[in-house]
């Protein structure tokens, strides 16, 4: 029987922590994008909600949440208004320094397992204060939507508004290249 030695268990546990942590986090990069959730009310009065796919200059495309519809094509002539959620940078800053800052403490630690213990702490502080920081910036950059809705008007707005608007909202949407 082989003898363990503590801090090579140690190790091991902060490694499996560390890697299930950076997994879980990079697990929705890695998906497909997706487009922000809209709901396009027409000048008829019908409300479609979904998931924003394209926005081309003469049309919206949005993946119908609620049928089987699949994609519905809506012409920009005949939108009264658009609903989405607010995305929230400070939000997405505070979601990325917190996930990050923790994957960075456990690095920290985890590469100076044998050192002594103040020289842990910190390696574990700075691993944290580096790997937060680079978490706040790019959880800044991308944000996170909000339970706030903001509504941009088309129906009677002139043209240069209007296709202003739409550039701004095909930003995004799942293929945000489409214009």
């Amino acid at each position: 029987m082989i003898p363990f030695d503590r801090r090579g268990t140690a190790l091991g546990r902060c490694l499996i922590g560390a890697t299930a942590i950076v997994l879980i986090s990079a697990l929705p990069a890695a998906a497909e994008r997706r487009g922000i959730d809209v709901s396009i009310v027409k000048t008829d009065g019908m409300r479609i909600a979904g998931e924003l796919c394209a926005v081309r200059p003469n049309s919206v495309v949005v993946q119908d949440g609620q049928g089987e519809s699949g994609y519905v094509f809506i012409a920009v002539s005949d939108i009264r208004f658009i609903e989405r959620a607010r995305i929230s940078a400070w939000l997405g800053a505070a979601t990325g320094l917190l996930r990050w800052g923790f994957v960075g403490a456990i690095a920290g630690d985890v590469i100076a397992f044998n050192k002594p213990s103040s020289r842990k702490r910190l390696s574990a502080i700075i691993g944290g204060l580096i790997g937060g920081s680079i978490g706040a910036f790019f959880g800044g950059l991308k944000g996170v939507p909000t339970k706030r809705i903001v509504t941009i008007d088309i129906e009677g707005q002139p043209r240069e508004v209007v296709v202003s608007a739409l550039r701004k909202l095909g930003a995004a949407a799942r293929i945000p290249d489409a214009w």
